[in-house]
């Protein structure tokens, strides 16, 4: 019987920067014209297939919405996430910058603090 592991992938950004069309392309091969503010959050799931060690992973991209001004509402889905995508817009130097200030808030958050990806980083 074959296993699946499971990757949570983080998707950050200000908004409409191009996060839910980034995930449109990675998970469906598709670029949608018309997509919508994310309320809550979106999730896409990809079937990957490691050819090295021919393993399957399922590819979790996760995108919080970002137009919440309260971060602790967006902590509960950085737990156990084993990357981070930051997008942003090239035309829009603000969202760049403001990259930063997503990185911090994930890493200062109590919820990655406790998880296993903090773990993780305490041997770099």
């Amino acid at each position: 019987m074959e296993t699946h592991n499971s990757l949570k992938i983080l998707v950050v950004g200000d908004p409409s920067v191009g996060k839910t069309s980034l995930i449109n392309i990675l998970c469906q091969n598709e670029v949608k014209k018309n997509t919508s503010w994310t309320i809550g959050c979106h999730l896409d799931i990809k079937l990957f297939n490691y050819e090295k060690t021919n393993r399957n992973y399922y590819l979790e991209f996760i995108e919080t919405n970002n137009r919440c001004k309260h971060p602790k509402s967006r902590e509960m889905f950085y737990k156990d996430i084993k990357g981070i995508i930051l997008v942003h817009d090239l035309s829009n130097n603000k969202s760049y910058k403001n990259l930063w200030k997503w990185l911090q808030e994930i890493i200062q958050s109590e919820t990655f603090k406790s998880s296993e990806s903090y773990n993780g980083l305490k041997g770099c």
